[in-house]
């Protein structure tokens, strides 16, 4: 970047030196996120380190709140990082931090006045000329995006664009791993707060802890209570996904008043009421009737004194304590709290069972997404010995487990492929950091050499997991893409005529070198124009209709326009013009072929030379 200060054109030792010097900053960044699982600590490390560590102007890091559809401003350094309030948000689509996280692409504005998504809420204050947002995108989830800015012009060249995507991957990861570890973490401290309850309850409540059946519950219950106050019957009630709650267990009453009360939907007094978490001691007779209980049955019932507790876990209701008396109409403050102890205890046992069953379900899908990952999976010691392993569901083994299970990786694979592995493996362990490395090997089932990707991640001092990644395609793919490159690049600079690409705003982006020698401008002066000032004056306004005519999509016929030499004389040219556009239909370019014909005849009217414009600012 030319706002730090770097040679435009470095030599190779001191282009071979800052790439190094990047690199170990990146992997001082990757060890920045490794060593913290807390999420708003990760964020203000890395965002300070990065705009510290690489100089650059203003370092911006957005998260989604997908609750208010925003984008927010959770972390920031560099010049005007104090100008933006604390809760600072753009809207999902605003700004290039708003485009690169709808498309979770990578945009960069290097002239931000020329790009119609750049917004400023401060304008002069923030004197931004270039900006790149890079979004922070893992398996197609938007994580947040890095936003960085720079007064300066095409402050940002492709290495920056590296480093902050490079940055981006990290953070992606850390956050993954945030969330897991707050998961477990959470789980953890559900598990602990269930367990301090239940020994802070254990001499009350122990004959509660040797059940887990509702109806027993209950029975245990209202017998342990009858002891110590009049409450001779109760039920146990469990709030469904609507918000109703459906008897599962009770004892004590009628077969027919636990018939009609089975089920209260959510509209029910009942429902609302066990909804607002508040426990409730009232004489029945207060109680506001249910129309759906026969009078009959109430009355043949007779309950005076009812009590209702509503079983909260998380601050959640999740179920509803009923309990009874058909001879007290009231209760002692100690019996009250023991009842609600009773409820507290229920409800751990009840978030217990669930999360039980939840941490059941979880592992059994994190063991379906192990199973899915397309990466051979192996389990090593610090000598390299294989102890385990699993198999990717694209990748198969070389040779059979048992042919490498309990040897280490000197006595599997050749030296060229083992030395770096045990090296990585021993720096890994030293650190305690991932180690990534790529090497190949022959594939006697392919009959060729395959390209591989292995992370090393430490498990503990003398273990570490290896994921191995066939790389082939990828690696395939790239080399073809280069051949074709190399070809496009061939036939583009072999032309015998000119060949001019311009952008969707008239730029020109490309010129060969029969383009330099047609219009006597440099390659570098035609990427400074527009077609506007190599078009002779005489034919701008149809030059600027067909112009307009290819971006609405439509094929032009070659046509003949009168173009001016660098000199001020006239070149008369046969021209083709075309869009072209992506697989998906969208503009990349437009082309055109220039053949001069001033050979085959004159122009029409002989218009008079036009001026180089260049030649005449220095003149003025």
């Amino acid at each position: 970047m030319s706002e730090r200060g770097e040679n435009l054109y470095p030599s190779a030792s001191e282009d071979f030196e800052r790439r190094a010097a990047r690199l170990s900053l990146l992997i001082h960044v990757g060890e920045v996120i490794n060593s913290a699982l807390e999420l708003d600590r990760i964020l203000e490390k890395v965002v300070h380190w990065l705009q510290k560590s690489f100089g650059y102007y203003y370092v911006g890091l957005f998260l989604p709140d997908e609750t208010h559809g925003t984008l927010r401003l959770t972390a920031r350094a560099g010049a005007f990082a104090s100008l933006f309030p604390p809760d600072h948000c753009l809207k999902i689509n605003q700004g290039l931090v708003g485009w690169a996280s709808q498309h979770q692409t990578t945009v960069l504005a290097n002239d931000v006045q020329a790009d119609p998504r750049y917004v400023n809420f401060y304008p002069d204050r923030i004197l931004t000329r270039s900006e790149l947002a890079v979004p922070i995108v893992a398996d197609d989830h938007l994580y947040g995006v890095i936003d960085v800015q720079s007064p300066v012009q095409d402050a940002f060249v492709p290495e920056d664009i590296r480093v902050i995507e490079t940055v981006a991957h990290q953070l992606a990861m850390a956050m993954i791993n945030a969330s897991l570890y707050a998961e477990v973490r959470n789980r953890l401290a559900e598990q602990e707060r269930a367990e301090a309850m239940m020994r802070i309850q254990r001499d009350l409540l122990a004959e509660l802890t040797l059940v887990h059946d509702y109806q027993a519950m209950i029975e245990a219950i209202v017998r342990s209570l009858e002891k110590v106050s009049a409450l001779d019957c109760g039920s146990i009630f469990l709030v469904d996904n609507e918000g109703g709650l459906d008897l599962i267990a009770h004892c004590g009453i009628s077969a027919a008043f636990a018939g009609v009360v089975s089920y209260h939907p959510p509209e029910a007094p009942k429902s609302r009421f066990v909804q607002k978490g508040k426990p409730l001691y009232l004489p029945y007779a207060r109680l506001e009737l249910d129309p759906r209980i026969p009078s009959e049955i109430r009355n043949q019932e007779n309950i005076l004194f009812l009590v209702e507790v509503p079983i909260a876990h998380q601050s959640r209701v999740i179920a509803n304590l009923t309990l009874g008396s058909h001879t007290r109409t009231d209760l002692p403050p100690n019996i009250r709290e023991l009842i609600e102890s009773i409820a507290a205890h229920l409800g751990a046992i009840i978030a217990r069972v669930q999360a039980e069953h939840a941490l059941a379900e979880s592992q059994a899908h994190l063991s379906a997404l192990l199973e899915a990952l397309p990466d051979l999976y192996f389990v090593v010691d610090g000598r390299g010995r294989f102890l385990g392993c699993k198999k990717s569901t694209e990748t198969g083994f070389f040779v059979p487990p048992e042919q490498f299970l309990g040897k280490t990786v000197d006595e599997v694979l050749p030296p060229e492929v083992a030395g770096p592995a045990l090296e990585n493996l021993r720096l890994s362990l030293g650190s305690h950091s991932l180690r990534e490395m790529n090497y190949q090997l022959y594939s006697p089932a392919h009959q060729r050499e395959e390209y591989f990707e292995a992370r090393i991640s430490p498990v503990n001092d003398d273990t570490a997991i290896i994921l191995v990644r066939n790389i082939t395609a990828h690696v395939l793919a790239e080399q073809e893409r280069e051949n074709r490159e190399r070809v496009y690049r061939a036939l583009f600079e072999q032309n015998k005529d000119a060949v001019l690409l311009m952008d969707m705003q008239g730029r020109y982006i490309d010129a060969n070198r029969v383009a330099t020698e047609l219009t006597g401008y440099t390659r570098e002066e035609l990427l400074q124009m527009t077609f506007h000032q190599l078009v002779h004056p005489t034919e701008m306004s149809l030059a600027i209709s067909r112009f307009e005519a290819l971006l609405a999509g439509e094929q032009l016929p070659v046509y003949e326009r009168l173009f001016v030499h660098k000199n001020g004389e006239p070149i008369l040219c046969e021209v083709n013009t075309a869009r072209v556009d992506d697989a998906s239909g969208k503009p990349l370019h437009i082309q055109s072929i220039l053949r001069d014909i001033r050979h085959r005849k004159s122009p029409p009217s002989s218009p008079p030379a036009f001026p180089n414009q260049q030649q005449e600012e220095t003149d003025l």
